[in-house]
């Protein structure tokens, strides 16, 4: 059996591993065969589930910390209108501060394994997106402006003509 184990991004291009601090689940070899991503409890936190060869599936839960700093985050439900129904294939950026961050609305999957469809930004310390900025696969470009962190925002597809439509949060 293999050690499955976690990495902490030291966001310096170095990585730690924290794996002895959480919990019963990194104390024993395992086979892990196949594990997804979520925000399973949609609390911002986004937790894995690990297939295990020869035994039960286990939750990883990731818990917010009781005590210290928690981060801010942002989760997106896209709705596509001339898109997809799902928005897969939008291209996001999500300005806050400093803080540029790109991403793809898609179809996330692995090996025995299927993740969380919702686009998911972490912001550190920002309570607030500055510009989020869609571009879905229709051509349309929406963007939105002072976004409330910490939410899961249902965005749907404006009904506009082609690349130039705009329009706010639904």
């Amino acid at each position: 059996p293999m050690e499955d184990s976690v990495l902490r991004n030291n966001g310096d291009g170095i990585f730690t591993d924290v794996s002895a601090q959480l919990g019963d689940y990194f104390r024993f070899k395992k086979v892990g065969r196949g594990a997804c991503f979520a925000d399973y409890s949609n609390d911002g936190y986004i937790d894995g589930f690990v297939m295990v060869l020869g035994g039960r599936g286990i939750l990883l839960h990731n818990s917010p910390p009781l005590v210290g700093q928690r981060n801010h985050w942002l989760t997106l439900k896209l709705v596509g209108t001339r898109s997809n129904r799902d928005g897969f294939g939008a291209r996001l950026e999500v300005v806050a501060g400093a803080l540029h961050q790109y991403g793809e609305a898609v179809s996330e999957n692995g090996y025995l394994s299927q993740g969380d469809p919702r686009p998911h930004f972490g912001l550190g310390q920002h309570a607030e997106v500055d510009k989020l900025v869609i571009r879905w696969p229709s051509g349309i470009v929406q963007t939105l402006e002072h976004v409330k962190a910490d939410q899961i925002l249902t965005v749907t597809e404006p009904a506009g003509e082609g690349p130039s439509a705009a329009g706010g949060k639904q």
